[in-house]
């Protein structure tokens, strides 16, 4: 069921994909006196192309690899894996290495949707600009959700193994001197992580329409709830501060109590999406002039402050909970090892 669930979920991501990448993702429009001052229409290829055709190489480059390449580069390794595996018959660490790694960039081509939902919350709200979000953004965001459950699907060689230790704790993992400093530190995460949120992250000068303003998070989601973007809207408050809230939490408790069990872990790790949403923040902040000459969007200290917060987060995530994780699968191997051991002394004796 998990191996007919996962290919379910990369099939119904990969048919989205294709509209989500040529279909209209976005539009902008506004007129004075009956002429057209913005029309801007692109799909995530045309956004592409005129923030190459206007210089903004890194904001083209950023979405361009994480949105285009990293999708079909990880569909070829996922090939690779699968003849390997099945035609092959190789279920080395080559293998699992691979999967780790799809599963890593997985959540990485989410950058273009929340670009997308970062501009529109700009220009929402103003009675002189119409814009909105199209088909190719519903299609893109459907994907990266179906892709991102899909990579955490695929089994490892290895993992069936140890599958059913996961979710264990250390025997002196639970006690109340070791639940306090978790609950202190979950807590105290999770008051900056409101703090960041609710604080202005950017200044949006726009002189064409008479636009200035600093806008947070908290904002941007009121704003794409109340004019229409309701799905826009809840995905950005789930990926961005719901999941990222759990797995502060998870991560806290792992962390303090000795919970050795990862799977609910990987799941939060990979659709908590907090650092993906800062690295939107720079590439909106790179891309503004490229979409108009008069936009120009300045980033505050609330919003260098998720950044680097998010990028923190990050490492520790890639570097301290993976050793975790390690660490964890080899004391269950062990574990099974020596349950393995005892059973067969068991039978010698009897």
């Amino acid at each position: 069921m998990r191996s007919v669930a996962c290919a379910g979920f990369f099939t119904v991501a990969y048919i989205l994909l294709i509209p989500g990448l040529t279909c209209l993702l976005f539009s902008a429009k506004a007129s004075f006196l009956g002429v057209s001052v913005v029309d801007v229409e692109k799909s995530t290829f045309g956004a592409i192309h005129l923030l190459m055709q206007k210089g903004r190489w890194l904001a083209a480059l950023t979405i361009l690899l994480c949105s285009v390449i990293a999708p079909f580069l990880k569909l070829a390794v996922l090939l690779v894996c699968a003849y390997c595996t099945q035609v092959r018959g190789y279920t080395g660490p080559g293998i699992s290495s691979a999967i780790n790694v799809v599963r890593r960039i997985s959540k990485w081509a989410t950058v273009d949707a929340f670009t997308a939902s970062i501009f529109v919350s700009f220009f929402c709200d103003n009675p002189m600009l119409q814009v909105s979000l199209h088909k190719g953004f519903y299609c893109f965001l459907g994907y990266c959700i179906f892709s991102v459950a899909g990579a955490l699907l695929l089994e490892k060689p290895d993992q069936g193994l140890t599958e059913e230790h996961e979710g264990h704790v250390s025997p002196a993992g639970f006690s109340k001197k070791s639940m306090l400093p978790a609950l202190g530190v979950s807590m105290a995460l999770l008051g900056l992580l409101v703090a960041l949120l609710v604080v202005p992250l950017f200044n949006v000068e726009c002189t064409i329409l008479g636009l200035k303003e600093n806008l947070s998070f908290a904002m941007m989601i009121e704003r794409l709830g109340k004019h229409g973007s309701v799905i826009a809207a809840q995905v950005c408050l789930t990926l961005v501060f719901l999941l990222p809230a759990a797995d502060i939490i998870f991560a806290a408790v792992q962390a303090t109590t000795g919970h050795v069990g990862h799977t609910v872990g990987e799941w939060l790790q990979d659709f908590a999406m907090l650092d993906v949403f800062a690295l939107s923040i720079l590439v909106v902040c790179s891309a503004a002039t490229g979409l108009h000459e008069s936009l120009t969007v300045t980033l505050l200290h609330g919003g260098r402050a998720l950044v680097a917060c998010a990028c923190s987060w990050l490492v520790y995530s890639l570097a301290f909970r993976s050793r975790t994780g390690a660490h964890a699968q080899t004391r269950k191997e062990r574990h099974a090892a020596g349950a393995l051991g005892s059973a067969l002394e068991s039978e010698k004796q009897t």
